[in-house]
């Protein structure tokens, strides 16, 4: 895409954003909600734990996927906002959807809608044995078939119990 067909893209989502009405759209951070599947979790110091993200997305709108086609496109990304005790290993995030919106007729979009479930892998970095509170934070751009609404965050909390290596049950 060619930075004048990328500007006046960006123009037409501007004046097409300007025509709707501001009460008539939801605030970003009410177009998903987020839980945690399970929301305890006990953990070998050594070892590795898993748990699901299961994101609701209101009917009528997507949200971008992890990977967008469109690089101008802001991608959906998990992470721990709170660095240092907990790491990350692995996020697995579902095929996204291929669809095309009136704003990019000759190209598809890759979005997700709907019910979205991103599995995750995490193991101890630095936490001491006990339990711990552990965010877990989707980023996200919402768009419905006219216009994107800003990006926005919704975040879910875990309890955590790291235990030795020795002890663990599961």
């Amino acid at each position: 895409m060619s930075m004048s067909q990328m500007f006046a893209l960006l123009l037409a989502l501007a004046f097409m954003a300007a025509q709707v009405a501001p009460q008539a759209l939801p605030k970003p951070e009410e177009v998903v909600e987020l839980r945690a599947v399970p929301t305890a979790l006990t953990l070998s110091a050594d070892g590795l734990a898993s748990l699901k993200l299961v994101a609701e997305i209101r009917p009528g709108f997507h949200i971008n996927s992890n990977k967008p086609l469109q690089e101008f496109l802001i991608p959906t990304q998990v992470f721990l906002p709170q660095t240092g005790a907990f790491k990350l290993v692995e996020v697995k995030y579902p095929l996204p959807l291929l669809k095309r919106f009136p704003f990019a007729l000759a190209e598809e979009v890759a979005v997700f809608a709907g019910t979205l479930e991103i599995s995750l892998q995490l193991r101890v970095a630095a936490a001491r044995h006990g339990r711990h509170r552990l965010k877990v934070a989707l980023r996200y751009q919402a768009c419905n078939d006219r216009i994107c609404l800003r990006p926005a965050q919704r975040t879910v909390e875990i309890s955590v119990n790291v235990i030795s290596a020795s002890k663990k049950t599961h």
